[in-house]
């Protein structure tokens, strides 16, 4: 039977190979939905590595004699539930993976062509092997309405998180004593309690962290998440790994996730998803952020204490730092948030969380004044109002990304806006110091009042760029270039 024919709605391959992966995408152009048996039966591979790597370590401790040989069996027993909840929740997290790249999937379509270039280049893809489409049969697919499937979609995920757990086992990055606690993760609690003080002796150490952050980093971020950030950073890939961990716990991203777990069946999965992919929007844009303005040779632990307890306070209380449009945006999410029925902290959290990406620049920017972080805060977003940032990178987002190239001019026009925003902040911050007890717009004003011209100069730029009928990145590389020259 062709997979054309299949006259059903979802298929799960509980074996191996019920489908072919050309009867699996060719199901699913016709509208079935359907992943691979690789996704389908994860859980039962996860189990088996799970099952080995507990062995190792049990077998290593009953030579040890700090386990009773007659104990290894009831041991060994005492785990099967937590092992099963584990390997349980990886599948659930692939399964979400796959959902929410099958949403953008024809937007996100030169993301996906790059990377299996990219992976045809330097790693073992040979799309021809794996069924997969080149890149004139994918373009002519999404002149007919369709992307990848989520067959196609899986396959690219498995070589995602084989050449990432590949590179950080290479790296250094299991050597951060951050890493400590994702190694006891992995493992069912019983073995943790029982054995911590050797747990870190596990001959597959490095191999077992590097494959739980690189499923992390792809199942959070996306399948072609660490690839982008790669491509338009340059960065090592533990360096991107370092980034990920940090801003997990910076923002608080699991804390977001559960409450999104807990939200019943019923609830539309289209709501569900779209907070979920901010929550991935807010991570792409951080990570890069992260990479780029923070030193690398630092321990992950130091990162998060250096930024977590300044930007945590601020999340609790970003409403009282917004001004004009971004502050009725957020308005108008938590009204929306009410109306799908989220609880109040997801809805809030939802609402508030592309405004929260500022705060790493903020937090930085403490590092420069001598002001209470509050202060930094109402004046940062003060400039971000006055000069429409939002605005400006509304019309970023809109320009063109087909090749790399484009990709990277439009990510490093971003992060000028950025930095000029928060330099903007911090000269203000040192032009107004007589004005400290005022209103953090009475500061900005003053600072314009001392760069009238300059000020005048780039108005009229961004006047003659408006008159244009579709922005470039020229154009707005001028403009803005024009803007932080008051402040360099």
């Amino acid at each position: 039977m062709d997979g054309g024919e299949l006259r059903v709605r979802v298929v799960g391959e509980g074996g191996n190979l019920g489908l072919t992966q050309q009867g699996r995408i060719e199901a699913a152009l016709s509208g079935v939905v359907l992943n691979t048996d690789a996704i389908d039966n994860s859980a039962g591979v996860d189990c088996s590595d799970h099952e080995v790597n507990i062995k190792i370590f049990v077998d290593r401790m009953v030579r040890a004699g700090r386990l009773q040989r007659e104990e290894r069996a009831e041991f060994l027993h005492s785990m099967t539930d937590e092992g099963g909840r584990l390997v349980l929740q990886d599948n659930i997290d692939q399964n979400v993976l796959l959902l929410n790249d099958r949403r953008r999937v024809a937007e996100w379509s030169p993301g996906y062509e790059r990377m299996m270039d990219w992976l045809e280049q330097k790693g073992d893809l040979d799309r021809s092997l794996e069924a997969l489409p080149t890149t004139a049969q994918l373009r002519r697919r999404l002149d007919s309405g369709q992307g990848l499937t989520s067959p196609e979609l899986s396959v690219l995920a498995a070589y995602a998180k084989i050449e990432l757990t590949r590179a950080l086992s290479a790296s250094t990055l299991a050597d951060d004593p951050y890493f400590r606690g994702t190694l006891r993760r992995y493992f069912p609690r019983q073995l943790v309690e029982r054995f911590d003080d050797l747990l870190d002796t596990h001959p597959l150490r490095r191999e077992i962290i590097s494959t739980v952050i690189a499923n992390d980093i792809i199942n959070l971020g996306g399948i072609t998440f660490a690839f982008r950030v790669l491509e338009e950073t340059s960065a090592p890939e533990a360096t991107i790994a370092r980034a990920f961990v940090a801003l997990r716990e910076i923002y608080s991203f699991d804390d977001t996730l559960g409450h999104l777990s807990s939200l019943p069946a019923h609830f539309p999965t289209e709501h569900w998803s779209l907070v979920h992919l901010d929550l991935r929007r807010l991570l792409d844009r951080s990570t890069r952020w992260f990479v780029n303005h923070v030193d690398q040779g630092v321990p992950v632990e130091e990162n998060i204490r250096a930024f977590r307890p300044l930007v945590a306070p601020l999340r609790s209380r970003l409403p009282e730092f917004l001004r004009g449009g971004d502050l009725e945006r957020v308005r108008e999410g938590i009204v929306t948030a009410e109306e799908w029925r989220l609880p109040e902290v997801l809805g809030r959290t939802w609402a508030e969380q592309f405004e929260t990406f500022a705060l790493l620049d903020i937090a930085l920017s403490s590092r420069k004044v001598d002001e209470p972080i509050e202060d930094i805060a109402r004046v940062y977003y003060a400039v971000y109002d006055r000069f429409e940032v939002d605005d400006l990178l509304e019309r970023i987002t809109k320009l063109p990304r087909a090749d790399r190239w484009q990709a990277l001019a439009r990510a490093a026009l971003r992060d000028d806006l950025y930095s000029t925003v928060a330099d903007i902040t911090v000269a203000v911050l040192h032009a107004s110091r007589h004005l400290r007890e005022h209103d953090a717009g009475e500061r900005l004003l003053a600072w314009q009042e001392q760069n009238a011209d300059q000020l005048e100069r780039a108005g009229t730029m961004f006047a003659d760029v408006n008159m244009l009928e579709r922005d470039d990145i020229s154009s707005l590389s001028v403009a803005l270039r024009l803007l932080r020259s008051i402040v360099r």
